[in-house]
């Protein structure tokens, strides 16, 4: 998985095959938060609205005609900070 960070979005990319995907990510200091659940149309998302200067936890889900895959590997990402103006 890749990725790109501002302050308050997360652009992920990923290798797929033909299964669809789904993306889900949570801030992770919020100790045990469910996950935030998204179902993408391609092999790229951007996560927005996020918080600056948080970690957050992302994975990928395949999907198929048979459900559900295990989940990819955590990836943890910090948001950038705001720019003062």
């Amino acid at each position: 998985m890749y990725w790109e960070v501002t302050a308050q979005t997360v652009k992920l990319t990923w290798k797929s095959g033909s299964t669809e995907a789904l993306v889900q990510y949570r801030p992770k200091d919020e100790g045990g938060e469910q996950w935030i659940e998204t179902r993408p149309k391609d092999s790229s998302f951007i996560v927005r609205r996020l918080q600056p200067f948080t970690v957050y936890e992302f994975r990928v889900v395949g999907v198929n005609e048979n459900g559900r895959g295990e989940p990819s590997d955590i990836l943890e990402v910090r948001t950038g900070e705001l720019g003062l103006c």
